[in-house]
């Protein structure tokens, strides 16, 4: 007579990795987390040029320390998380983090009249990862069910 709902995990996917056979989502995510890893490097190896790519030149040696630290030690431990984990939660906070980023700087380029091309360029570089990160999250399925007569 009522029906129940009840969310369920795809268990195909992790079928395939067991399995050895590979799918396009099981290589996405982690594509993401190997970009963030990549941006971070650069982050961390060279600095000053991270900073002109987002229009940021540091004043001093702290302003350095600070790119090195935010666009480097933080983007390439976010990606090694990923990499190393392969945690849901670890993918979702990546994806969260860079789709956040996209969406700040879109009402940014509405809000402060910065629409350049290297501004939506941005906001599509974060939305790629974002999106590529979140590939890597299992399925959900939601499943109607009628439980059985009372007999």
């Amino acid at each position: 007579m009522f029906e129940s709902c009840s969310l369920h995990q795809n268990t195909k996917r992790q079928e395939h990795v067991s399995a050895g056979m590979s799918s396009m989502n099981d290589w996405l995510g982690p594509a993401g987390a190997i970009l963030t890893v990549i941006l971070g490097l650069l982050g961390i190896l060279a600095p000053l040029h991270a900073g002109r790519m987002v229009g940021l030149k540091p004043q001093d040696g702290r302003g350095i320390s600070e790119l090195r630290a935010t666009y480097g030690g933080l983007f390439t431990w976010m990606g090694l998380a990923c990499l190393v984990l392969q945690a849901p939660a670890a993918y979702a906070v990546a994806a969260c983090a860079w789709l956040g980023a996209a969406l700040m700087r879109a009402v940014s380029m509405a809000v402060d009249r910065n629409s350049s091309w290297l501004n939506a360029g941005g906001v599509a570089l974060e939305l790629l990862i974002g999106t590529l990160l979140l590939a890597a999250q299992p399925r959900v399925q939601l499943e109607l069910s009628t439980p059985a007569a009372a007999e």
